[in-house]
């Protein structure tokens, strides 16, 4: 029994079973604090949101940060299931503190190249239903024991799906569309830094407008 909220818990935790398991480690760590099926009666307030930043959001980064302190060889996998943030259907409803989750889960390998984090999502009907509980859970464990690379996956209704990136190219803009203002006055916050001084330098140029750049100081 650990608190989700407290960084120290984890740290315990962690050197705990690896000074008793050592070669033993677990290699795949399952997240479930997200996969809670909603009340259909709950109505999104802070404290909630709050709640599902602690068992989520933060709860992701100090276990990730735990298990990369330690001296192990080989990767060690993260399945973080949730319910609830991602909109495939829609006519899902949706959690966004728990689809804060997904932050530190595309971060983490970057800066821990042998963890590897995955999200499954999944839709628990608004009624209980023995037989699709059992199907999601029978779904949820093939899954988590395969070895498929997709890092997003979401099920419903019994299909699987999985996220994927295209590239799209705009059209530019014609210039009676700008929605530039000729000498008009614009705040740039985080003027200082790199984008926002060339950000800044391209309405100076284009529209001689007048500057207000802010810092976070």
């Amino acid at each position: 029994v650990i608190n989700p909220g407290n960084d120290q818990d984890y740290d315990t935790l962690v050197k705990h079973l690896y000074s008793q398991l050592r070669d033993k480690f677990p290699r795949r760590i399952i997240h479930l604090w997200g996969a809670e099926a909603p009340d259909p009666d709950e109505v999104v307030e802070i404290d909630i949101v709050d709640n599902h930043l602690i068992t989520g959001f933060y709860s992701l980064i100090y276990l990730a940060r735990a298990v990369g302190s330690l001296d192990i060889t080989g990767n060690i996998y993260i399945d973080v299931v949730t319910c609830g943030i991602h909109e495939v259907t829609g006519h899902e409803r949706l959690y966004p503190g728990k689809a804060t989750v997904l932050g530190p889960l595309k971060v983490i390998s970057q800066e821990y190249p042998h963890i590897i984090c995955r999200n499954i999502d999944i839709a628990w009907p608004p009624n209980e239903n023995k037989s699709f509980e059992r199907s999601s859970t029978e779904q949820l464990l093939s899954e988590i024991s395969s070895r498929s690379e997709d890092l997003i996956v979401a099920y419903r209704n019994n299909y699987r799906w999985v996220q994927s990136i295209m590239p799209i190219s705009l059209p530019k803009p014609h210039e009676k569309t700008s929605f530039l203002r000729q000498e008009g006055v614009y705040l740039v916050t985080g003027g200082p830094g790199r984008i926002g001084l060339i950000l800044a330098l391209h309405l100076a140029r284009s529209v001689q407008a007048k500057l207000i750049l802010t810092s976070h100081s």
